[in-house]
């Protein structure tokens, strides 16, 4: 049988031969119709929040995917002012907010995943514990790709969901992003950051206070900045009237500053610039944006080898701490377990880092020349590779 052709007896009645004169039964030729090949652009869709990591993922991401890529951009209408004036995606934002007319490729937070919109469709999300819920993995398993950031994160993933799992790392903007020498200050200064509403039990921001304390109960030659995000609600409606104390985290030592105010990327930046170390007390990352920006900047970081952070952590480019596998807690209690910190490690890492200055130093810029090869558009080619792969999108 020639390829494109098929050979089917049974649809053909006996005739006469008019050659032998005897029945026979002519085949039937059937000739096959090819698909025609997708040329058309991939859609991309995500929303765009400010000062959320998501956010953070979706603008920088498809800055990057615009120069590589044919993408056709999909995002609610609330987010449409900013892609058209702050990134200058107008010529490639779609009027079709959910719908998609070809395979789609989306970025969205694990809990809230929407329906598939495309013909094909290619889901990038994280977690931060063991285990998924039932209801994000029936969402999940109705995609047929799942991109996630770290190695952690797939292992998860692949003991729950249908779909193939891939790994593909975040970015990082190396234009802010950059090392330099310490901007602010005389004090040895620690620094921690993380979003409260992300459940500040996992962020552990209150643990690096705990710690800073006992290190240094009495040493008024080191200081502690705590950088906060301001509550989400706030931000999506300026109207309430919430107590910015509503963190129920406080001052009550003149050594430790407490920032609420949301800061750019730029300002964020400066702000760990001012630092001479990042601590990180977090019990899961599925990156952990804070760290690695850090690093990037050329800030020494304590933490534990666990979930992203194995995506960027090496042997002498930060401060380990050990950590204890426990059952997840507050909102992540029925999710499985996540490396709870161990407190001893995080206060002598800190003492060790103060005593030490030039060792922190010498780690934190090993810390800025690791991180260089993350690039957004590393994580741009990366999903196009991915789609690639299982079918979904042939650039």
């Amino acid at each position: 049988m020639e390829s494109g052709i098929a050979v089917n007896a049974g649809h053909r009645s006996p005739v006469i031969a008019t050659t032998t004169n005897r029945l026979s039964i002519k085949p039937a030729v059937r000739k096959f119709r090819k698909t025609p090949k997708y040329t058309g652009p991939l859609w991309w869709w995500s929303g765009f929040e400010k000062y959320d990591g998501y956010g953070d993922i979706a603008r920088n991401a498809t800055l990057a995917a615009a120069t590589i890529g044919n993408i056709r951009l999909q995002a609610y209408q609330h987010y449409h002012k900013q892609l058209q004036s702050e990134l200058g995606l107008g010529s490639i934002l779609s009027h079709l907010e959910r719908k998609a007319e070809g395979p789609q490729f989306s970025i969205q937070s694990v809990c809230d995943v929407l329906p598939p919109m495309g013909t094909k469709n290619a889901l990038f999300t994280m977690h931060e514990s063991s285990i998924l819920d039932p209801s994000w993995v029936e969402a999940i398993n109705k995609y047929d790709l799942v991109i996630v950031p770290c190695d952690e994160n797939a292992q998860v993933f692949r003991r729950h969901v249908r779909p193939p799992v891939e790994v593909v790392n975040i970015g990082l903007d190396q234009s802010l992003y950059r090392s330099s020498a310490k901007t602010a200050g005389t004090t040895f200064r620690f620094g921690t950051a993380g979003n409260i509403r992300h459940v500040r039990e996992r962020k552990g921001m209150d643990r690096v206070i705990e710690w800073f304390l006992a290190a240094f109960p009495k040493n008024n030659n080191v200081s502690l900045s705590v950088k906060l995000n301001a509550a989400a609600e706030k931000i999506l409606s300026p109207r309430l009237k919430l107590d910015p104390r509503d963190d129920q985290i406080f001052e009550d030592d003149s050594r430790i500053e407490i920032i609420r105010e949301n800061m750019p990327h730029r300002v964020a930046a400066e702000w760990l610039r001012s630092i001479d170390c990042y601590v990180d007390a977090s019990a899961y990352e599925g990156w952990g944006m804070w760290p690695f920006h850090a690093m990037a900047t050329g800030r020494p970081v304590i933490g534990t080898y666990f979930g992203g952070h194995r995506e960027y952590f090496e042997f002498g480019n930060h401060i380990p701490i050990g950590y204890r596998i426990e059952r997840a807690q507050s909102h992540y209690r029925n999710y499985g377990e996540w490396a709870m910190p161990i407190a001893s490690e995080g206060v002598k890492a800190m003492q060790w880092a103060y005593r030490n200055p030039r060792a922190t130093r010498e780690i934190g810029l090993k810390a800025s020349k690791t991180v260089k090869r993350f690039t957004w558009e590393q994580f741009a080619k990366g999903v196009l590779q991915a789609l690639a792969k299982h079918g979904i999108y042939q650039p």
